[in-house]
């Protein structure tokens, strides 16, 4: 199993190596509700922290699957 992890990793440096595009950060990005605007979407979430409190409002990126 190492060496065909070793092997995997090699190929994946020779091809790094080669690219002629450099690798792009991806920007991370709420997912926002399908037929909802951006911008009300976000103005919704400020209006939910005025009344429940900043504290009490959490954006979640990354959705952890809990089964």
């Amino acid at each position: 199993m190492a060496k065909l992890f070793d092997k995997a990793t090699q190929a994946k440096a020779a091809i790094w190596d080669i690219a002629t595009k450099p690798e792009e950060k991806k920007v991370k990005r709420i997912a926002i509700p399908q037929g909802i605007e951006e911008a009300k979407f976000f103005e919704a979430i400020e209006d939910l922290k005025s009344q429940l409190g900043t504290e009490h409002v959490e954006l979640v990126e990354k959705l952890v699957d809990g089964w």
